[in-house]
């Protein structure tokens, strides 16, 4: 991460609890000295005085960026080890079947006018994972709100139509696929993304541009 961005990291917005996605989040916080952002459960995880607790319709001005949190559902909640929508209120020992905490989807404006909506998981929104989310009404905050740049999950579901749901609510004008390597991948090989019929079906019916990460350690740079 440094041979990227250096020294200067401002702050840190956590999805959701799973270990892939937090585990070194309180160890970067303390590197560079940033405030982290994240769930109720995340923060619990994170046990830090940095991470500030943020929920559905959160939203805050800081660094001159407007931030809006989102409650969205992750990847298939009922496969084993993804575990329950609650809210952890105490450590756990079972990994498999801790209360995760949901979703945080992170719509930034910048004050270059860019804008974009960050995923790092996302499910289909009729899904019924015991959260009593309602995930499209939660999805009516994007509307109301320019995207310039989906960042999302093309691996995540399964047809085109599922896309389309969350596209009549985001419309956003490019998009990024990402979390489509696998929990533990090589980063010492090139890895190529690999073919995802239906989040391509679904760009092309809503004239998306697709931009794509074609290898480890070779960031996509936007100016």
């Amino acid at each position: 991460m440094q041979a990227w961005v250096g020294s200067k990291v401002d702050r840190i917005f956590v999805g959701h609890a799973h270990y892939d996605h937090i585990l070194d989040a309180q160890q970067a916080s303390a590197l560079y000295n940033a405030p982290i952002y994240g769930s109720s459960t995340s923060c619990m995880i994170i046990n830090s005085p940095s991470c500030s607790t943020v929920v559905q319709g959160w939203t805050k001005n800081l660094d001159g960026v407007d931030l809006t949190a989102i409650r969205t559902p992750h990847w298939k909640p009922d496969l084993s080890g993804i575990g329950t929508y609650d809210v952890l209120e105490e450590p756990s020992e079972d990994y498999l079947s801790a209360p995760n905490g949901g979703v945080l989807s992170f719509h930034m404006s910048f004050p270059n006018g860019f804008s974009l909506l960050f995923q790092d998981s996302i499910g289909n929104l009729n899904v019924e994972d015991g959260s009593e989310e309602n995930y499209t009404e939660n999805l009516e905050l994007l509307k109301q709100r320019n995207t310039d740049l989906w960042i999302t999950c093309g691996d995540c579901l399964e047809s085109p139509h599922d896309f389309n749901q969350y596209l009549e609510y985001i419309s956003p004008a490019r998009a990024i696929s990402v979390h489509w390597d696998g929990l533990m991948p090589s980063t010492t090989n090139l890895v190529d993304q690999p073919v995802l019929p239906a989040w391509d079906q679904a760009l092309v019916a809503f004239d998306i541009q697709e931009f794509k990460f074609e290898e480890y350690n070779k960031p996509l740079i936007f100016k």
